[in-house]
């Protein structure tokens, strides 16, 4: 008995050293379609649905997935899941598990509420947090990462049913099929055996473009354990384009935006200030595309500082870029330039961390050499934009830093004139280029006065003057967690003078007191040629911020 005993131990210290303890990241269990973040509105894990576990040592080196017969099971290659809400335990369905990954299935008898998760996998996780909720939907995005194009069925015919692409577009007034998780609950009873179907009759609303959309079906698929489906069909007054938005709300819970590409007749999309359907055409016939951005913008800040109060600030700034996009890459990119591409609709950016920033395209280009440096020539004399490590070219053109706004200033840099632009003798990857841009007076933010509260349950309206009639003018927002943050760009025409956000958009910014406001106007895009790339172009800003209070 003494040495069966001493075996056993012996047995579990091996076992202990070969997997070690699961670690689960903070912040690591989230909605499997939109990657939502912990600590926004939409994180929430729904009854009935995918989730999926981040973190180190949950599983196998070699990942393993399930593969039937069905039903799914509580283990898969030695890795579980438990799940305790409110004094009752479940355990989760196992479909992929790896080292650094799990994706499970949550039962649809969890407790709402707060909980504790834990792996196991030779040794048992310590617990983490969970937030179990009747309805968190969330829609699958091309890229896994929850932004970007969606995914989203064509409804063609009953056999002809292709994904949505900016080479294979929707068109308005057809029925369109939506994939996403997270609808909420169904029968427990034998959940994990096969597709339960059936609409689950909840007043979901759909937004395609900022347009409200008439949904036929919403409910698990019929293909698959905890999958959902939201059939709905194209509004016919929906603004066109290759990144139309799309949301999913339900109550004052707003999904992910994915996007959706839109045409009026044929099968590819365009988009007014980012690609051209012929440019996309291209780029699948030669398999790749090259592109060079190039971005001049003077930022009006009002920021609140402790102790010193309202501070009003200037900073001038310049950015370039060159890369190559496969084709797949090209058709897949989360965020067009400038995060708008589409002009009349409302976007919405996720991303981790916290500051004025802009989130991380999931779709990465292969970053080419511009030249040793970006010269810039104008009535303030010259400058140049610096090779950044990682590629791409930045300078603090003029005025203060806003990431050490303590440090020194020098004069505004971008004052109304006209600038050249070029890259010397260039490189081998890009050729030379020389551009001209104007850059006239910057649109005027008209109603900030006052607004220092931001309910997000009511529309909001800014106001503004000016604005480049080639351009577009976009109300922006940005808020943030102690660790996330959700952004938000609503373009208009200059010449429409006002944007109204509606609530679905601001429901998606988590409740802060340090968030920011403003007014970003853009030129239109001033193309410059050079050998190497498909398609280069200029674009000036002018953006107004401050800060509020999401309430």
């Amino acid at each position: 008995m003494k040495t069966l005993n001493c075996l056993s131990i012996l047995l579990a210290m091996s076992l202990s050293a070969v997997f070690g303890q699961p670690v689960i990241s903070s912040g690591g269990i989230r909605n499997a379609a939109s990657n939502a973040l912990d600590g926004l509105p939409n994180s929430g894990i729904a009854q009935g649905s995918y989730f999926t576990i981040y973190g180190s040592k949950l599983g196998p080196d070699i990942a393993a997935v399930y593969s039937g017969p069905l039903p799914y099971q509580k283990s898969l290659a030695g890795t579980s899941v438990k799940v305790t809400v409110s004094g009752t335990s479940v355990d989760a369905a196992i479909y992929f598990t790896g080292a650094n990954q799990i994706n499970a299935i949550l039962p649809s008898s969890t407790p709402v509420g707060t909980g504790t998760l834990t792996v196991t996998y030779g040794q048992t996780s310590a617990p983490a947090t969970i937030h179990v909720v009747a309805t968190g939907f969330g829609i699958y995005t091309l890229n896994s990462n929850g932004a970007g194009p969606g995914i989203f069925s064509n409804f063609n015919s009953a056999t002809d049913q292709p994904l949505n692409l900016p080479n294979s577009s929707a068109h308005p007034g057809q029925y369109v099929i939506l994939w996403g998780n997270g609808l909420g609950p169904v029968n427990p009873v034998k959940e994990f055996d096969g597709p339960q179907p059936g609409d689950l009759k909840l007043p979901v609303q759909l937004w395609v473009g900022g347009k409200s959309a008439t949904v036929t079906y919403a409910g698990r698929s019929g293909c698959c354990v905890a999958e959902d489906q939201i059939v709905f069909i194209v509004p016919n007054d929906v603004p066109l384009g290759c990144h139309v938005p799309v949301a999913v709300q339900v109550g004052n819970v707003v999904s992910n935006f994915a996007t959706l590409a839109v045409a009026a007749s044929g099968t590819t999309c365009s988009d007014a200030v980012s690609l051209s359907s012929d440019q996309i055409t291209k780029a699948q016939t030669a398999g790749s595309f090259t592109q060079g951005l190039i971005t001049l913008n003077r930022i009006n800040a009002k920021v609140t500082v402790p102790l010193l109060g309202s501070l009003s600030v200037v900073s001038d700034q310049g950015t370039a870029s060159f890369g190559r996009y496969t084709a797949a890459q090209l058709l897949s990119v989360s965020y067009p330039v400038g995060f708008v591409s589409t002009v009349g609709v409302c976007n919405v950016f996720t991303f981790q961390g916290t500051g004025v920033q802009f989130p991380t395209d999931a779709v990465q280009s292969t970053k080419l050499d511009g030249g040793t440096a970006i010269n810039i020539s104008g009535p303030n004399g010259a400058k140049q934009m610096t090779k950044q490590t990682g590629g791409g070219y930045s300078a603090l053109l003029g005025g203060i830093d806003l990431n050490n706004p303590f440090g020194a200033s020098s004069p505004g840099y971008l004052d109304p004139g006209s600038y050249t632009i070029d890259n010397g003798t260039g490189s081998t990857a890009v050729g030379p280029f020389k551009a001209t841009v104007t850059l006239g007076q910057p649109v005027a933010w008209t109603n900030s006065t006052g607004i220092t509260n931001v309910d997000r349950t009511q529309p909001l309206k800014l106001t503004w003057s000016g604005g480049d009639p080639n351009g577009y003018v976009a109300a922006f927002g940005l808020s943030s967690t102690t660790n996330a943050s959700v952004g938000f760009f609503c373009s208009a025409k200059p010449s429409d003078g006002s944007v109204t956000i509606p609530p679905a958009v601001l429901l998606s910014l988590p409740l802060s007191t340090g968030g920011y406001l403003g007014v970003l106007g853009a030129s239109g895009n001033t193309p410059f040629t050079a050998t190497g790339i498909d398609s280069g172009a200029v674009v000036v800003t002018s953006t107004n911020a401050q800060t509020v209070a999401y309430q």
